[in-house]
């Protein structure tokens, strides 16, 4: 029988060692967040702005996660638009949220972004530690939101400075 510390520090041990959780794929709730910092965007979106949401070309799944985000777009704040890895349109976009099928082609859809002059966003925080996203939206286990100081001045992009303070820069 086992004493002492030995029992926690086992548990302890295969709680460390087990599967890392999975982090979720873009949802609406991340969705949700990412619209709230829209109304801190420099100048501000205007009627008939584009939130532009990327799904992988081919990939039914991809697609179909587009449509549920696009579902959940507020559209007195940006109007929703499906575009795919292929051929991504992101005109009067001001947002461009890349579902995780379509990170695969983030360098092709980082450079698309920066000549628009769009913000990027991800539910993978390695998309903006690689300051290929503007933002990095988490919801687990809390709401989080990530900026890329490098990718939004790369992509000329602009956000107030209450909101600067208020999220984690990498």
């Amino acid at each position: 029988m086992l004493t002492g510390r030995l029992p926690h520090m086992l548990v302890l041990a295969a709680l460390l060692l087990g599967a890392p959780a999975a982090r979720a794929d873009l949802t609406p709730t991340h969705v949700t967040v990412a619209l709230k910092s829209a109304r801190f965007l420099m100048p501000a979106p205007t009627p008939g702005d584009i939130a532009a949401i990327v799904y992988k070309e081919g990939d039914a799944a991809s697609k179909k996660l587009a449509e549920t985000l696009a579902a959940s777009v507020d559209t007195v704040i940006l109007t929703p638009k499906l575009t795919s890895t292929a051929n991504p349109d992101f005109t009067r976009a001001r947002l461009v949220f890349i579902t995780d099928a379509a990170l695969a082609d983030i360098d092709r859809l980082s450079e698309i972004a920066k000549i628009h002059h769009v913000a990027t966003i991800a539910s993978k925080a390695s998309c903006s530690q690689a300051d290929k996203c503007v933002l990095t939206v988490e919801t687990d286990p809390k709401t989080q939101i990530y900026l890329s100081i490098d990718a939004a001045t790369a992509a000329g992009v602009t956000f107030s400075s209450a909101f600067t303070m208020l999220v984690r820069k990498h």
